[in-house]
């Protein structure tokens, strides 16, 4: 299992509930990061930049109430990808391998580098992802 380890803006809310990164961390947590860098690949900026009040950010990503912000020219279907990362039940989050389809879905054949990147990060979550399932079992 993996262990939580990050800067706060990139954290899942149950990650950020949880006092010590017990039992809450997981992959689901993982995808909830990808999806944070997702926003940031889209409007180039850090999470959250448009907010003055940063000490009110970690309580209100904490109940659901706030999440990173996608452009108005992103893509609909990478802005659906991002919003189903960003879910805030983790249960309710894509997998690894359904993001790794949708991606490859979207690529048009094309030889885009940074697609080529993330689709090997994201191959290396779903074997953690895989990992986890089976020690929990």
């Amino acid at each position: 299992m993996t262990t939580g380890v990050g800067t706060k803006f990139w954290i899942a809310p149950e990650v950020l509930r949880s006092s010590n990164g017990g039992p809450s961390y997981g992959s689901p947590a993982d995808i909830y990061s990808f999806g944070v860098v997702l926003t940031e690949l889209d409007t180039g900026e850090t999470p959250y930049a448009d907010i003055d009040d940063k000490l009110s950010i970690l309580d209100r990503v904490c109940d659901g109430t706030l999440r990173p912000k996608m452009s108005a020219t992103c893509e609909p279907w990478l802005q659906a990808l991002a919003n189903q990362c960003l879910e805030h039940d983790p249960a309710k989050r894509p997998t690894a391998d359904s993001i790794i389809a949708t991606l490859v879905a979207h690529r048009d054949g094309k030889n885009v580098p940074a697609t080529k990147g993330v689709l090997t990060v994201m191959a290396s979550l779903a074997t953690i992802d895989e990992e986890d399932t089976e020690a929990q079992e």
